[in-house]
């Protein structure tokens, strides 16, 4: 879109707040740090970046209860309520190395006011000049782009031909591109131009680049070995801080492997000692681990060896995975063990006891009773069988048979849920070279939830990272399309990308996450390739459920860290579905996503839902062009929900795939609370009708009826209001009836009399006993290992 440059009011209002802002880092409720120039903002459009007229321009107050953290490339919005702390600093650019290749200030006439669709990008020439093909209604247009200047912080770019300025990031230009701009503005052979090269790959995290750069300086340049040497000691630190945070996040990860042939050959001689000695402290980890692996292997195997016949065949069924499945994941099951393996003063039965019952329940429900450690085991394969049975009769008798276990109790049956191994047979590909699954495609089993929907039980693609094994639950990302994420859709953005004919690990299952790809366009029951934005009904909803919950019963995927992702269409629905159902995800972080009407009216979730939103500044579609869509995000901050907005400067529709990393970070420090003692949440949807504890029943008519399309209009909500107070007293308000109640050790305390009161009547007055049949129901209905129930009470 185009107009006459004759008041340039957007630049003008960004020049004023720069005018303003204040230098430093701000450190979130949450531990994520933002860096850069800090103003305080009144709303998220540039008109709101102006301080009202009489105010302190450097002082948040009622009138701006946003921060607005701003770089070359991007600029950050956050609710001032949910900022720890504010660290001002001094100008972050100064020192810092900047090529300036062309500071000319050129009159265009006309301004770039929007971008849509990016037909073509030439490369940069040499002299930073290249040309987008943008496709407008009135045909293809061409724009010339020149770089200003290139820093850390990345390229300041401007346009000959029209009034168009933005950034971009360093890594997204090819590093023989940069380099080759970097030359126009040096003196290669003077000496001081060349280090200040080394300096800014360094800064900007091009280590290679910067090393070989170095090298080229010390052949160049012999008589300047002392100055090389000093640029030699930054880079050392930068590459030690770099090698040693992918080695931290790898181990995290569960990717042991990869760690220990990291740490093998790990150039302790090229970082700085501090670095150093914390690699040799991860190999010294390694290897108490690969001891204590090593000592329980063979007390394991010892002490079967001094068992009575009895004893024996008590454990023998159970024997090989133990043995097969001790790895650096599993092995704090067997802390117990081997604190007393070696003690001679305990029979063998008791100690491999110690070894039986902390596999199944955990270190805290090791025991030393060969008869409890067995029955832990028997309970966990009947458990097993009862969630993966299919015949209603058959999962009746397995219930029933766990209630009578005369060694475990019910209680002592869910210790066992969060170490149990997925009951939900699945064929799956062989790793690729290095220890990445798939992608390959599953779809949900209809009879648990997933029948009814137009197109049948979805289909969803899934990739398991590196070093995937069932006895460790793993952080998922769930990526809803429909994409515009480029070949193989959102599985390949995330999840797992080709590179010369091989399959590699993208930014999520590097990072350890399994990684669930679902296109809910077939839900919508739209021809195929036909358009249409996020519909927003209950199937939808309920596709997204059927996938995780299905998906839960597959793989070993970790309830509590369980995130969804999506562009544009697929972001829309990530919002809708994350705040519809903030008891099933731990964050929401999108590309391009609306909150629309159907999101105000459940902005209250948003309190239990953090939401992290990527925008262009100049995308016609995206998050902010409409004032109401802003407003939104803005009321959201205004509450001091964890809310974010990330905003490109002068882009358009993109994938943004700069920001992933950050959005990766972001996920890692946030975790769904199971059993929230207190929480208040709106329902608009039967699919949404459970919150955590508490499930409304029939919903009313208007609630039915109203708002079913994103369109304007009135939308209608159930509200519900739980809390769990000491003195075993719990209270629930619901619009709807009837109102089912379940409950847990986390949230009443069995061993004293329940008080439950569901609006306003007593439900239930006395003692409660945990019960399995509710167990098992809700675990073959949900999958949710971590948040299990043992009561339920319908009023």
């Amino acid at each position: 879109m185009l107009r006459r440059a004759v008041a340039v009011v957007t630049l003008a209002a960004l020049l004023a707040v720069a005018g303003v802002a204040r230098a430093g880092s701000v450190t979130m409720k949450d531990g994520t740090v933002h860096v850069g120039s800090i103003s305080p903002v009144l709303g998220l459009t540039d008109d709101q970046m102006l301080p009202p007229p009489g105010t302190d321009p450097e002082m948040p107050n009622a009138y701006r209860p946003l921060e607005l953290i701003d770089t070359l490339t991007r600029r950050t919005f956050v609710g001032i309520k949910n900022i720890a702390e504010t660290d001002p600093s001094e100008d972050l650019r100064s020192g810092r190395v900047e090529f300036v290749l062309d500071d000319s200030e050129p009159e265009p006439v006309q301004e770039l006011l929007t971008i849509g669709g990016v037909k073509n990008v030439t490369p940069f020439s040499d002299h930073g000049r290249r040309t987008v093909t943008l496709a407008t209604p009135n045909g293809d247009m061409d724009v010339v782009q020149f770089v200003r200047g290139i820093s850390a912080e990345g390229l300041d770019l401007a346009s000959t031909t029209h009034l168009w300025r933005s950034g971009l990031d360093v890594s997204s230009v090819p590093p023989e591109r940069l380099a080759a701009m970097i030359a126009t503005d040096i003196d290669v052979k003077n000496p001081d131009d060349r280090l200040a090269v080394v300096r800014f790959y360094t800064e900007a995290g091009l280590l290679d680049r910067a090393a070989t750069e170095l090298d080229a300086v010390r052949r160049d340049f012999p008589e300047l070995s002392r100055a090389a040497d000093e640029a030699a000691e930054g880079l050392r630190g930068a590459v030690g801080a770099s090698l040693l945070g992918d080695l931290l996040i790898r181990r995290a990860a569960g990717q042991h492997n990869l760690v220990r042939r990291a740490l093998a050959v790990f150039p302790n001689e090229q970082v700085p000692p501090a670095v150093a000695r914390r690699v040799d402290d991860l190999r010294a980890e390694y290897e108490e681990t690969d001891r204590r692996i090593a000592v329980a292997r063979v007390r394991f195997d010892m002490l079967h060896g001094e068992l009575s016949p009895e004893d024996l065949e008590r454990f023998q069924p159970y024997r090989s995975e133990i043995a097969e499945s001790i790895n650096p994941d599993t092995i704090e099951r067997l802390d117990p063990f081997l604190q007393f393996a070696a003690d001679d003063g305990l029979p063998a039965a008791d100690r491999l006891a110690l070894a039986y019952s902390g596999w199944a329940a955990g270190p805290g429900g090791a025991d030393t009773d060969p008869g409890r450690a067995a029955g832990l085991w028997e309970a966990r394969r009947l458990l097993r069988e009862a969630l993966a049975a299919t015949d209603g009769l058959r999962v009746e008798a397995l219930r029933e048979r766990l209630g009578t276990l005369e060694e475990v109790d019910v209680l002592g049956v869910r210790s066992i849920v969060s170490r149990l191994r997925p009951w939900a047979e699945t064929a799956m590909p062989s790793p690729h070279p290095g220890g990445l699954i798939g992608p390959f495609e599953t779809t949900c089993d209809d009879g648990f939830g997933a029948s009814g929907l137009p197109g049948g039980p979805p289909s969803y693609t899934v990739v398991l990272p590196p070093g995937y094994h069932p006895d460790r639950l793993y952080p998922t990302l769930l990526v809803l399309g429909p994409y515009a994420t480029g070949s193989g859709g959102g599985a390949a953005f995330w999840g797992a990308k080709e590179t010369g004919g091989a399959v590699v690990a993208g930014p999520a299952t590097t990072r350890g996450m399994v990684v669930l790809s679902l296109d809910l366009e077939p839900t919508t029951g739209r021809p195929p390739g036909s358009r249409g934005g996020h519909p927003y009904g209950d199937d939808q909803l309920r596709a997204v459920e059927a996938v995780l919950e299905d998906a839960r019963r597959r793989f070993a995927l970790d309830p509590d860290r369980c995130y969804l992702t999506g562009h544009w269409n697929g972001a829309d629905a990530a919002i809708d579905v994350g705040l519809a159902r903030p008891d099933l995800f731990a964050a929401v972080a999108v590309v391009g996503g609306r909150v629309k009407k159907f999101g105000a009216a459940l902005e209250e979730n948003a309190a239990a839902c953090p939401l992290y939103v990527v925008g262009g500044q100049l995308d016609p579609t995206g998050p902010v062009r409409r004032g109401d869509d802003a407003e939104r995000l803005r009321d959201l901050m205004k509450k001091g929900y964890d809310v974010t907005y990330v905003e490109y400067f002068g882009r358009g529709r993109e994938l943004y795939a700069e920001e992933v990393p950050r959005m990766l970070d972001w996920f890692a420090r946030h975790t769904r609370t199971p059993f929230p003692r207190e929480f208040e949440a709106e329902v608009l949807r039967p699919s949404a009708a459970r919150k955590w504890w508490v499930e409304a029943g029939r919903l009313p008519s208007s609630v039915l009826t109203a708002g079913r399309t994103p369109g304007p209009g009135r939308v209608s909500t159930v509200s519900i209001e739980a809390e769990s107070r000491d003195g075993n007293l719990v209270f629930v308000r619901c619009g709807a009836k009837p109102v089912t109640v379940w409950l847990s050790p986390e949230l009443i305390d069995y061993g004293a009399e329940a008080d439950v009161r569901v609006n306003g009547r007593r439900a239930h007055r006395g003692f409660l006993n945990p019960e399995i049949g509710p167990l098992i129901d809700d675990l073959r209905d949900r999958g949710d290992r971590t948040m299990t129930f043992t009561t339920k009470l319908t009023s």
